[in-house]
């Protein structure tokens, strides 16, 4: 995947607004438009943003958050009773490139893994391999 489709769509969960600005700046470098680009501070707020009933093409989520982690957000995600919610790709997102994170991950039903920082090139590589 060297381009993304037309009107792809993105959710971004991270408790950093700095790194909140750095994704959005990636994403946007890899040719997703601003408008189709959702935050949300905390686990709980992305799950509510899903619930909302927006279709997002993918979600990248912060591993390591206050309140509800990145982890315990997926698995609500996965066991949601609307299976457009449940069957939404996830990427999960970390500073710790830990095995047994992306075992523990995988087994919540991560779609992929990537490590921060990242660059636009590898975020597609991540994108085209778990979508």
């Amino acid at each position: 995947m060297t381009t993304l489709k037309e009107g792809f769509t993105v959710l971004h969960v991270d408790d950093s607004k700095t790194i909140r600005k750095m994704v959005l700046k990636i994403l946007v470098e890899i040719g997703i438009k601003e408008e189709n680009i959702d935050n949300a501070s905390n686990g709980k707020s992305g799950l509510q943003k899903l619930e909302e009933g927006k279709s997002y093409d993918v979600v990248l989520l912060d591993w390591s958050m206050p309140g509800m982690t990145g982890i315990e957000m997926l698995g609500e995600v996965r066991k949601h009773e609307n299976s457009k919610i449940s069957t939404t790709p996830v990427i999960m997102v970390t500073a710790e490139a830990l095995k047994e994170n992306i075992i523990k991950a995988a087994r919540v039903g991560a779609n992929g893994y990537i490590t921060k920082p990242f660059t636009g090139q590898r975020l597609l590589e991540v994108l085209n391999k778990a979508l």
